[in-house]
């Protein structure tokens, strides 16, 4: 065989053994297993695959895969605290202690409703 199985894959648990097929094809992956061995781990390597199925295995063997998720979870984490401070802004507007008007508070409370909307 040239390269891996193609995806989709799912799990087939049958009388208390499981396997891995294409489940597209019915093209075994695995073979039967018993199920009390290596269930959970066989749920999480098709939900894997499955996920990064149009990421190359040379991509994934690379280490970028781990280091733009690593990323992502740093911009979300900005993100989060940018929302917070925004937003303790916002609530001091509503306390009139500054004057809410003008395109710059229009765009910080669009940015806060998108965020908050998504």
């Amino acid at each position: 065989m040239i390269g891996h199985t193609k995806e989709p894959w799912k799990v087939v648990n049958e009388n208390g053994f499981v396997s891995v097929i294409n489940a597209d094809t019915g093209v075994v992956v695995f073979p039967e297993m018993h199920a009390n061995d290596c269930k959970e781990d066989i749920r999480r390597t098709v939900a894997c695959v499955n996920a990064l199925q149009h990421i190359s295995t040379e991509s994934l063997e690379s280490g970028h895969m781990q280091n733009l998720v690593m990323q992502v979870r740093i911009a979300e984490e900005q993100r989060d605290e940018l929302l917070s401070a925004l937003s303790g802004l916002m609530r001091v507007e509503n306390h009139d202690r500054i004057i809410p008007i003008g395109k710059e508070w229009d765009a910080a409370r669009a940015a806060i409703a998108k965020v908050v909307d998504a």
